[in-house]
């Protein structure tokens, strides 16, 4: 009777002490790691900084999301990508076209991120440069839309033109980069977050690169207040980036932002907001 009795208290301590461990993460969330952002690889220059913090207004809280890598979501986009483009598996997702060309579509396990690229090993200077941006981005949102690569939260649109030459007399454009970048919570997303097309002149998509990590929500976090700011940035201690030759810059608003950085939820496990600083020198 006395080992079933021990039996029973052993066996039941197991559910217990899972109960009172999750009890502990409900009631003691994890701590956030502290956000490494990259420093300016120059130096910034010795400058008189200004700021004046009771006509700044900055949030004092803001939402706290837990990146979420959704594998088998993220795997049949890409899948699906590499069909669009016809390859598949079999062929190991590449194709080689002619002497000059082939096209190719990789894919991170580790952050969903997929791309795909058609190489061109013989450019030649285009004879006119003729696709827009508005062009490019009707090319590049109905691709994405028709194929449903690309979700509600990347509204905002930025462009670049790749261009091809050995001079800048000599130069013309190749392409047209359409980058879609995310908004959460009326916030802009730094990083590497960002949905990109490259649309070249003649209208045909030659790379897709879809770099960004899915998120929950996770808890309402407190922000530093705007002074704490002000000795970051004389200690140099965050992304900015002054003119060399300043030599006198004014603080004259702070906005919140989000990083995402290029690595694993293992190395950032949170989409983290983060105060950005704007100066006018």
């Amino acid at each position: 009777m006395m080992k079933k009795i021990a039996k029973f208290l052993v066996w039941g301590a197991i559910p217990f002490a899972l109960l009172c461990t999750l009890g502990y993460r409900l009631l003691i969330p994890l701590p956030v790691p502290e956000l490494i952002l990259p420093l300016p690889g120059q130096e910034n220059p010795e400058i008189e900084l200004s700021i004046q913090p009771e006509v700044i207004s900055a949030p004092k809280q803001a939402n706290l999301y837990r990146f979420e890598v959704r594998g088998k979501d993220r795997y049949d986009e890409f899948d699906r990508a590499a069909k669009v483009f016809g390859l598949d598996v079999k062929n190991g997702y590449e194709e080689i076209i002619g002497d000059y060309h082939f096209r190719k579509i990789t894919y991170e396990n580790d952050t969903g991120f997929w791309h795909y690229q058609l190489y061109n090993t013989d450019s030649k200077l285009p004879q006119n440069e003729t696709l827009s941006n508005e062009d490019a981005e009707k090319i590049a949102s109905q691709f994405l839309t028709e194929n449903g690569f690309r979700p509600s939260r990347f509204s905002d649109v930025s462009f670049g033109r790749n261009m091809i030459g050995s001079s800048l007399e000599n130069q013309a454009a190749l392409s047209v980069t359409v980058s879609y970048h995310p908004v959460i919570d009326d916030c802009e997303v730094l990083g590497v977050s960002r949905i990109a097309i490259e649309v070249g002149e003649g209208g045909e998509i030659i790379a897709v690169r879809s770099f960004y990590k899915d998120f929950v929500f996770d808890r309402v976090v407190d922000l530093i207040p705007p002074e704490q700011f002000y000795d970051s940035l004389l200690d140099g201690n965050t992304l900015c980036n002054i003119e060399t030759s300043a030599v006198y810059a004014k603080i004259v608003s702070i906005e919140l932002a989000y990083w995402e950085d290029a690595g694993t939820t293992k190395e950032q496990p949170y989409l983290q907001p983060d105060d950005t600083l704007f100066l006018r020198g």
